[in-house]
């Protein structure tokens, strides 16, 4: 997993999650997610989530706020290749009120890609 930089926009609750290394050569839209990809499809530049702490809480279970967001520490972010598909994952590290959250989760992002490819 390689750590990436981050960006929490609270008014309008999204999170860009982005790799400075990694030019974006095309993006896709999966929900309210929104995964940008080099031109081999191989490696992540960027991912957006969109309503970002209702979408969470939502996938995770999560009661996640937007305050709780605006205190992110740290991101990771990685392209996974299975024999059976692909997903992007990100781990999240928020310390909120002292008290640190992590968020793990992962995309499926196989059958997508391959109508992009």
């Amino acid at each position: 997993m390689a750590q990436v930089k981050f960006a929490y926009d609270s008014a309008n609750d999204v999170l860009f999650l982005y790799n400075e290394d990694v030019s974006s050569a095309g993006s896709i839209e999966i929900a309210d997610f929104i995964v940008s990809f080099d031109r081999t499809l191989m490696k992540i530049a960027s991912l957006e989530i969109l309503d970002a702490s209702k979408v969470l809480s939502e996938l995770l279970k999560k009661g996640l706020t937007p305050d709780m967001l605006a205190c992110m520490k740290s991101a990771d972010l990685a392209m996974v290749h299975r024999p059976n598909g692909s997903y992007v994952i990100y781990n999240l590290l928020i310390v909120y009120m002292e008290k640190e959250i992590t968020v793990r989760s992962a995309l499926p992002i196989a059958e997508t890609i391959r109508a992009a490819a």
